[in-house]
């Protein structure tokens, strides 16, 4: 049987469908014919607006094109993301208008979360929920076979016009044994050319993206990761660098994008990885996009990170009211966070931290907190998100429960940086305009504060000390003059990946 996996994104830069390419891999190792299309790429370039949603890649009539040149006998189509649920439901209808008999398999966060909304969408067929690869194994098994669907653990199916939801499944502990994502089966010329326009904060390019790690140890609220995860596992120290160094010798990547959840979770681990790279001798930069819990990290740990490599990473602060972290569910500890930024600045490293404003019953005053916070911080960088319900979020069931949800209903195009959800004490307009004030104010504040004396001193000067330093900051200095004598608003965001 050959089985189709489609990422239906046009709303975002593309990013190699790692998700998708473990899914292929692990199909391909079990003897089965598979084949990645991302319908973003695979058009670079390529732009229609739909109302006043610009869509980049295929239209609906190449995509057709594409699905009718490829004869698929199952077809799988990634939805992690609430947002863009909407591309992912056109795609699955596109699917149906060529081939309505051949069977439309939904997965990722979004679906896993909302299985028995989504199974029963007309255009699909079944969710595959949670971790997708044993799972979607024994599905096209099962259908090859014209077998019992009500053996396969982790599917919801539809049956009768009804939904049916078979028991879960269990994890798979070791994620060593799963092999490398299949590159091969992407477009990777096309996710690696012309990267800075798309990711213009990077230091080196050719840039690759790694997971080295599934789920997260801490249960968030406003996040439904831990729900969809559910136990928090990781890939060993030799089997992450394996995967760099493959990237390194056969694409030519000069950096690494760490994509984890909870990358510091077990530092042991992380010292182990940065030892790995440097006994390797993989001359690379890294950043780590998420998965940096300042109450983990210490001095000891970013030295060895920034010894090999490391020179950016986004701290998860997310708020400066001690009421909403405890509501959120989050240890931070303002005073430590300060350090941490303060031992990143010593070391070199650019810190970037997100925020999030708008939670269902904060304050306004609540939000200045954070402000103050924001704004008396040596961050180099402030990201700012608005509070949205995602699926299978304890936020989302607040929103509801405050009749915060219009028709009581997720919208899908509703976004962590433009909200369309009001709290209890914000109208979303509001909760906009706070955002990019928020984002305004500390801009302003921390070029100011950079060229100080003592920003000089304590926190520029150990980012410049080396030619390849200095050659990065002057890069992203020269972008963002540009930017700003272009009048152009621009969104500072780590990458999305499915």
């Amino acid at each position: 049987m050959k089985v189709l996996l489609i990422t239906a994104y046009r709303q975002f830069i593309a990013y190699p469908p790692l998700g998708l390419g473990y899914l292929a891999s692990y199909l391909r190792q079990n003897g089965f014919e598979c084949t990645i299309l991302d319908c973003q790429v695979e058009a670079a370039g390529q732009v229609e607006t739909v109302g006043c949603v610009p869509l980049y890649g295929m239209n609906d009539a190449q995509a057709k094109e594409r699905l009718a040149a490829i004869r698929p006998d199952i077809i799988g189509i990634t939805s992690n993301f609430t947002a863009y649920h909407e591309d992912t439901l056109r795609m699955a209808r596109l699917c149906k208008e060529v081939f309505p008999h051949v069977p439309v398999v939904m997965g990722g966060a979004h679906p896993s979360m909302e299985d028995e909304e989504c199974v029963m969408e007309p255009h699909v067929d079944f969710i595959v929920r949670g971790e997708g690869e044993e799972t979607l194994l024994e599905l096209v098994k099962t259908l090859e076979q014209n077998g019992d669907l009500s053996q396969v653990a982790g599917i919801t199916y539809k049956s009768g016009g009804v939904a049916h939801k078979n028991p879960s499944r269990p994890q798979i502990r070791d994620l060593d044994s799963l092999p490398m994502p299949a590159y091969d089966m992407m477009r990777m010329d096309l996710y690696l050319k012309d990267q800075l326009k798309a990711i213009p904060f990077t230091k080196n390019t050719p840039a690759g993206f790694i997971f080295t790690s599934r789920g997260c140890p801490f249960r968030c609220t406003f996040c439904s990761t831990a729900e969809n995860w559910q136990k928090f596992r990781y890939r060993s120290a030799n089997n992450v660098v394996d995967e760099i160094e493959h990237l390194v010798k056969n694409f030519g990547v000069k950096e690494i994008f760490v994509l984890d959840d909870s990358f510091v979770a077990k530092k042991s681990r992380v010292i182990e990885i940065c030892k790995e790279i440097l006994r390797r001798g993989l001359k690379i930069s890294w950043q780590l996009n998420s998965g940096a819990q300042v109450w983990i990290l210490n001095r000891e740990l970013l030295s060895h990170m920034a010894q090999s490599g490391l020179y950016k990473m986004s701290l998860p602060i997310e708020t400066a009211s001690k009421r909403m972290l405890k509501y959120i569910n989050k240890p931070v500890n303002l005073e430590q966070a300060h350090d941490i930024i303060r031992i990143c600045n010593e070391l070199g490293i650019w810190s970037f931290a997100n925020f999030i404003i708008g939670f269902p019953e904060e304050t306004k005053e609540e939000i200045e907190d954070t402000v103050r916070f924001i704004n008396e911080s040596d961050l180099d960088l402030a990201i700012v998100f608005i509070a949205q319900p995602l699926a299978g979020s304890k936020i989302s069931d607040d929103f509801r429960r405050l009749g915060l949800l219009p028709n009581n209903r997720i919208a899908y195009d509703s976004t962590f940086w433009s909200t369309k959800y009001d709290t209890v004490h914000m109208k979303a307009d509001e909760l906009n305009r706070k955002r990019l004030e928020i984002i305004s104010g500390f801009t302003k504040r921390r070029i100011k504060r950079m060229f100080s004396w003592r920003g000089l001193r304590y926190s520029l000067l150990p980012k410049i000390n080396t030619f390849d330093k200095l050659y990065y900051f002057i890069s992203v200095s020269l972008h963002i003059a540009r930017m700003s004598m272009a009048k152009k608003k621009f969104q500072i965001m780590p990458p999305i990946i499915d």
